[in-house]
């Protein structure tokens, strides 16, 4: 468990649109996980449908509000975005907001977003 804990706690998670799946009937997201040097350990692809229920009709969890308002456009569609997220300090969470703190994560946020350029697609636009 203390080794699961260590691992999140040195990890990046990105949730995004599936790649090459623009304007699909069929909406998938995945999950990325990434190391601290903005290098990819895993990623997991799901459909936005799991068991005949659309994760939108689930009882919203902060997360998932949290993503919602990144993830989706208007129409509830996924768009370009992503969302990166890293797990801090539950004792000090504005940890991440101190100054060395918050180069490292936007440093490893401007090694991630490249890898999610698709050909065709504009630049990924996000606000630091």
């Amino acid at each position: 468990a203390d080794l699961f804990r260590e691992s999140a706690q040195n990890t990046y998670f990105v949730l995004r649109r599936a790649p090459h799946t623009r304007n699909f009937f069929k909406q998938q997201i995945s999950f990325y996980r990434f190391d601290e040097d903005g290098l990819e350990i895993s990623c997991k692809t799901i459909d936005l449908i799991e068991g005949g229920k659309s994760l939108r009709n689930r009882e919203p969890s902060s997360l998932y509000q949290l993503a919602a308002k990144t993830l989706f456009d208007p129409d509830c569609k996924l768009g370009d975005d992503c969302l990166i997220i890293k797990k801090v300090s539950s004792d000090f969470p504005d940890e991440i907001l101190l100054e060395e703190n918050y180069d490292r994560f936007r440093d490893i946020r401007d090694r991630i977003l490249p890898q999610f350029v698709e050909i065709g697609t504009g630049a990924l636009q996000f606000s630091g």
